[in-house]
């Protein structure tokens, strides 16, 4: 609307493949919202792009550790060790205290995990070959399945055994990806020679 000087535009919008369903609405032109996104974009323009700046990350981490994938590529294990300063000390000393809370709620999931599996034993014994049975708790009435569920697969021994007897099959439908294993941990003390 900026560029073109317009103060109305419809959107029209034809779903289902079908003229009966269709939505038209219309947005009014807003100079304030205006003003404020040109500036954002100027800034982004400036500081970034012609700075050669990448902004910083905004998104989850998943999407960072990908976004880094597909801009670094494949990792370089003959690369040599850099040092982390400034931020990344900052960062590594929270992602350590993370990691310690991480590990005892982990110890408390086990636990609980634990628990509900012997209950659910217990559950089970008593199904016998039923996979249904029903109970009610507090006045409210409850259904228990407790169903087969089927997996197609082929474990680690067996695809050797592919590998060793059909290494055309092998090499026509097994894939290889990379993947990158992140760990913070304390690091040996170099003895002197």
């Amino acid at each position: 609307m900026a560029v073109m000087n317009l103060d109305r535009v419809y959107f029209c919008c034809l779903y289902g493949n079908n003229e009966d369903e269709i939505i038209i609405r219309h947005i009014d032109r807003d100079f304030d919202y205006e003003s404020e996104m040109i500036a954002l974009e100027e800034d982004f323009w400036i500081n970034h792009v012609q700075a050669q700046v990448p902004p910083i990350y905004t998104e989850s981490g998943e999407l960072i550790l990908e976004s880094v994938r597909r801009h670094i590529g494949d990792a370089d294990t003959d690369a040599p060790e850099i040092l982390l300063n400034g931020d990344c000390e900052a960062n590594i000393a929270r992602f350590l205290e993370l990691q310690d809370l991480k590990r005892e709620l982990d110890n408390r999931i086990k636990t609980v995990d634990y628990q509900m599996n012997r209950i659910k034993g217990l559950i089970a014994d008593v199904m016998g070959k039923n996979c249904f049975a029903s109970c009610e708790v507090d006045g409210i009435p409850y259904q228990v399945t407790y169903n087969p569920v089927y997996r197609t697969g082929i474990d680690k021994d067996n695809l050797t055994k592919l590998k060793e007897r059909h290494p055309d099959l092998y090499d026509e439908y097994v894939t290889v990806s990379e993947s990158r294993r992140f760990y913070v941990k304390p690091k040996e003390k170099e003895t002197a020679a």
